[in-house]
């Protein structure tokens, strides 16, 4: 199994045989205070398997802070499906995250683990905003 992309963003529609995201490649967001609750967000990506590997695989998305340690997970399957070009099977995948409080500013990992392994993993900031003037 592995990643073919994953990457943050706003939000993800499905449309016809296809995906529009929006806002992608969300690194930050800034709050004066913390804990920071930023706006909802996404993990959005495609996984790859070949033609041998069990179907469903399970997903865990988990936000740690600096330190490795857990501020939010979230756990589900997803059903891979056969190419007809026969090259394997693959499956998109998006996971929101709304209303997650993080305690601190700083550096946190969003990890994509897949049937135990981790596949990825995005940083996110969160910031302190500029002083004014």
């Amino acid at each position: 199994m592995r990643v073919d992309f994953a990457f943050l963003c706003r939000e993800v529609e499905e449309t016809d045989r296809a995906y529009d995201a929006f806002s992608v490649g969300i690194d930050s967001f800034a709050s004066t205070a913390v804990p920071a609750m930023p706006p909802t967000f996404a993990l959005f990506g495609r996984l790859r398997a070949n033609e041998v590997e069990a179907s469903p695989a399970d997903v865990v998305v988990r936000i740690t802070n600096a330190d490795g340690g857990p501020i939010h997970e979230a756990t589900f399957e997803v059903q891979l499906t056969r190419l007809a070009s026969g090259g394997g099977q693959i499956a998109y995948f998006r996971c929101y995250f709304d209303h997650v409080s993080f305690p601190h500013h700083g550096d946190y990992g969003v990890h994509l683990i897949v049937n135990g392994a981790e596949l990825h993993r995005s940083i996110l900031t969160i910031l302190r905003p500029p002083a004014g003037p």
